[in-house]
């Protein structure tokens, strides 16, 4: 293979060598023995470079693509030794990711970690024991190999990052969630995106959330967007830390009413993007919610005939359904509510987007606020024009934020 030049290699590298950004990405097939030597001697002088300014190194980008363990892989061992003290690696892999650098696991003080790639083949190795610093891990990689792979992803030797706080999946089509990640004690944030999660029970280990787990007691944040989730699964009612929930871009239509008999500390929930057509009651029960989502729900209504005009939820807040008036009367914390259908201000014209009940609805949570009547404590709320009382060719703007 053979290298660009060593200017491009080290480009981006960040003042006083605080940041370093390794690209081998542009290099191109060995065509004679001359293109051999001349990559040999490119891969020469960075180690030459580097490795004279590696201890002042915080930050290592490398940038990679196939093929390069053949050939660069003995530069790149010797680069991230030489990296001790490094405390933040990012991995870009163009292809499929199939071999880890045995050196990775040798960055006693890394914190944080991510790796990119196209596909992989192999689960996360059981060195990752020695990382026991590590704060945040981002894989972002589509599994291949099929569900004994998958399954065995995350190896349980995961449990030595004492002080893994972070966790993230994104693109990791066909993740099993094992009962390790349940265990991380210091995990505060869990992601996982992008992946199709059709039937929960064979995604998630019955004891991944059972109760006692360590992530019952420590996990606040949970994004489980873009799963392609059908409904909830069973243990997040076990998460009672829980004040952050992301469920965006999935195919929800209800939510389940045992959420709030547990999770009392939720401040933020995003329903954006799902099917639902009637707000869910259990929302009101989350008597803490400060932040409610529920955009691009195209055929939502927020004015259903039974609860049209009614304001007294706390006294209902299981019922069938649930009218935006309601669902704001029953939130005294709540600040910021998105109830937007349109994807683009085109769409937001369209006379038929709401019901006229429902126009009525949003009048008058847009009333509330601007006499700061004292059921509505919101600060920001976005929903599509509404026509004027008056004039049903004029309309308000798509957002009202004080």
């Amino acid at each position: 293979m053979l290298c660009r030049s060593i200017a491009s290699i080290l480009r981006t590298s960040g003042d006083l060598y605080r940041r370093l950004d390794v690209n081998l990405q542009g290099m191109v097939p060995v065509v004679t023995p001359g293109d051999s030597a001349v990559t040999a001697m490119h891969l020469g002088d960075l180690q030459c470079w580097a490795q004279a300014r590696a201890p002042y190194v915080h930050e290592l980008t490398l940038r990679v693509t196939d093929g390069w363990e053949l050939l660069a892989g003995v530069t790149l061992e010797r680069l991230l030794r030489a990296c001790s003290g490094t405390q933040t690696l990012y991995i870009h892999h163009l292809g499929g990711y199939k071999h880890w650098l045995p050196s990775i696991f040798e960055l006693r003080h890394l914190r944080e970690l991510t790796v990119t790639a196209g596909s992989t083949w192999v689960r996360l190795p059981q060195e990752f024991c020695h990382l026991t610093n590590l704060e945040r891990l981002t894989i972002q990689m589509r599994i291949e190999g099929g569900r004994q792979v998958a399954q065995g992803f995350v190896p349980i030797e995961l449990l030595s990052c004492i002080r893994l706080k972070h966790l993230s999946f994104i693109g990791c089509q066909g993740l099993f969630l094992p009962p390790v990640v349940g265990e991380l004690m210091a995990l505060e944030s869990l992601t996982v995106n992008d992946t199709d999660w059709a039937d929960t029970r064979e995604a998630i280990h019955q004891a991944t959330f059972q109760r006692g787990s360590f992530s019952t007691f420590s996990l606040t944040a949970l994004d489980l967007s873009s799963c392609n989730l059908d409904a909830l699964p069973f243990q997040m009612c076990h998460l009672e830390k829980l004040e952050s929930l992301v469920l965006s871009d999935n195919n929800l239509c209800d939510v389940p009413r045992l959420l709030a008999a547990f999770l009392r500390r939720l401040r933020f929930i995003d329903l954006s993007r799902n099917r639902f057509k009637r707000i869910p009651p259990v929302l009101a029960a989350l008597t803490g919610l400060q932040s409610v989502d529920l955009s691009g729900n195209v055929d939502l209504e927020v004015s259903p005939p039974d609860t049209r005009g009614e304001r007294n939820a706390a006294s209902r807040p299981l019922q069938h359904s649930l009218s935006l008036t309601q669902l704001v009367y029953a939130l005294p914390e709540l600040r910021s509510l998105n109830v937007r259908k349109a994807a683009n201000d085109r769409d937001s014209r369209r006379p038929d987007l709401w019901t006229p009940a429902c126009y009525s609805s949003l009048s008058e949570i847009m009333r509330a606020m601007r006499k700061h009547s004292p059921w509505c404590n919101l600060e920001t709320f976005v929903c599509d024009p509404v026509p004027m009382p008056h004039d049903s060719t004029s309309w308000l703007g798509t957002a009202l934020a004080e």
